[in-house]
């Protein structure tokens, strides 16, 4: 059960950004990690795209190396950045999160990749 704290942060948001922050705190994403353990047709691997690791929540937000001039750009300055209980859970630093995960648009090539495997 998220804290009051949480709970404030979240109502504050859009309905889409609200969306997003739980998702990355569930780790109940779109991202291929996830999509393999529900066994989502089409989801053959787990890995990033430059298979450094697992596609999931933790590899997006701290450790991608193709993602590193953006997070740097984005959060630098935010002490607890490289934390992933500390970037979800402070309301400053939550919302560069949103603001970067919805930058590196990973998502959307996520979806992108789904749909063309379907077809």
């Amino acid at each position: 059960m998220p804290s009051k704290k949480v709970l404030q942060l979240l109502r504050s948001l859009s309905k889409k950004r609200s969306a997003l922050l739980v998702q990355l705190r569930t780790e109940k994403i779109g991202l291929k990690d996830f999509l393999l353990y529900r066994s989502v047709p089409g989801i053959r691997d787990q890995m990033c795209e430059g298979w450094e690791g697992r596609l999931t929540v933790v590899h997006v937000l701290l450790m991608c190396r193709k993602l590193r001039d953006l997070h740097r750009r984005e959060l630098r300055h935010y002490p607890g950045r490289n934390d992933l209980r500390t970037t979800l859970n402070e309301r400053k630093l939550a919302i560069k999160t949103i603001r970067f995960t919805e930058q590196t648009r990973i998502f959307e090539s996520e979806v992108r990749t789904l749909r063309d495997r379907s077809l």
